[in-house]
């Protein structure tokens, strides 16, 4: 069977891929190389995606990588005119490769150019989306401060929430991460296939050092962007100010570690010994490889976790709020422990620091689990059953 030829195209791209959304680029990548014939189209700089050793990488999973003229510096990068460069380099790419499907990766914030595809090209467009982005903006809105930050997110909310109206209704396909996220997009279009958040298993079996660290123990883990304003700011300081003072008050030799880039100031003042910031790291693994459990404690967020399948992946239990677990086929006391209390979470914590035999029996029950129904031959059969779709 011949294989369709895909540009993939995508804002999002590097190697390693460190956090969520460059874990989905990179997985889906892998997926869609089994079943389609890529040309993977880079709407990021050759530095932000990691170099040449990046571009080798992701060039063993397709036929060609092209930079967009917008970020290797031949066109304007400016507003609609950089989206039209893009726009008349892939179509010229797509003509001579005989492409039929473009498939935008990180969909959410790729609107303009389907936009621009659907009215000025005859291909076929995937709009692959990694969460519902307005949900996470709505949600967002009972945890602002002020007046202004709440009506800033209710714009902000609507108006992306018009945008994924809108791209249903363009797109030839819409993905969604989950079931969970399809029914939101099954809403505005019958055109909604499940594209998983999938993890590739054979990356987590290798050795990962701690260069230049040495983690105290008990040790709790949390990832992720830590920017002003944030889900995972606001989960971290509530992680320390109204979760961590039971905990230490229970066991006070237990430590914390946020691992992850854009710490912020708020973060900064908390002084506390056992509390260690380390800021963007090379590698996350060899934390969550090592630590006694992995918090998510978020409060407004969407899509999929990739913080509880790598954890998984790496048998290390977790503890979640509903939120954080929301979208996975996860249950308490099963393969995880949520709570959305402050005593309830401090509670999980402490029981699987005590009970070994429960942190083993939660992290081997999560890691079959993400086994059976997460590995990336998931995601390559939606790949393929996407793509049977479109023909």
């Amino acid at each position: 069977m011949v294989k369709p030829s895909i540009i993939f195209t995508t804002p999002v791209l590097e190697y390693p891929p460190i956090g969520g959304p460059r874990l989905r680029i990179a997985n889906s990548i892998k997926a869609l190389s089994q079943v389609a014939d890529l040309i993977i189209y880079s709407r990021t700089s050759l530095t932000r995606v990691g170099g040449e050793k990046a571009v080798e990488y992701f060039k063993q999973y397709s036929r060609e990588f092209h930079f967009s003229p917008s970020v290797s510096g031949q066109a304007s990068r400016w507003g609609l005119l950089s989206l039209w460069n893009d726009f008349a380099d892939i179509k010229a790419l797509a003509k001579k490769n005989q492409v039929e499907i473009i498939w935008l990766g990180y969909g959410n914030i790729s609107y303009g150019l389907a936009v621009i595809l659907k009215l000025f090209s005859p291909y076929k467009v995937v709009i692959d989306t990694d969460s519902v982005w307005s949900r996470f903006v709505l949600r967002a809105i009972p945890y602002q401060k002020t007046f202004s930050g709440k009506f800033k997110s209710l714009y902000r909310g609507w108006k992306k929430r018009l945008q994924e109206f809108l791209g249903a209704k363009l797109a030839d396909i819409t993905t969604a991460v989950s079931e969970f996220d399809a029914a939101y997009y099954r809403k505005f279009s019958r055109k909604v296939a499940v594209f998983s958040n999938v993890i590739d298993l054979k990356d987590y079996n290798h050795p990962h050092k701690l260069e230049n660290v040495r983690m105290l123990y008990p040790a709790i883990y949390f990832s992720g962007s830590f920017g002003p304003g944030s889900a995972m700011e606001y989960a971290a300081i509530w992680l320390l100010k109204e979760v961590m003072p039971l905990v230490w008050h229970a066991n006070p030799a237990v430590n914390i570690y946020l691992v992850g880039r854009g710490n912020t100031d708020n973060l900064k003042k908390i002084s506390d010994p056992r509390v260690m910031i380390t800021g963007e790291v090379p590698d996350t693994l060899p934390y969550v490889k090592t630590a006694d459990a992995a918090v998510v404690p978020l409060w407004f967020e969407s899509g999929t976790r990739f913080k509880i399948l790598e954890a998984a992946a790496c048998r290390t239990p977790v503890v979640s709020t509903t939120l954080g677990a929301e979208g996975l086929s996860v249950a308490h006391e099963k393969n995880i422990l949520i709570s959305d209390k402050p005593q309830g979470f401090a509670d999980a914590i402490l029981k699987i620091i005590a009970d070994k035999k429960l942190a083993q029996q939660l992290s081997e029950n999560a890691y079959h689990d993400i086994a059976e129904k997460f590995d990336i031959s998931r995601a390559v059969k939606e790949a393929q059953q996407i793509l049977m779709k479109l023909a």
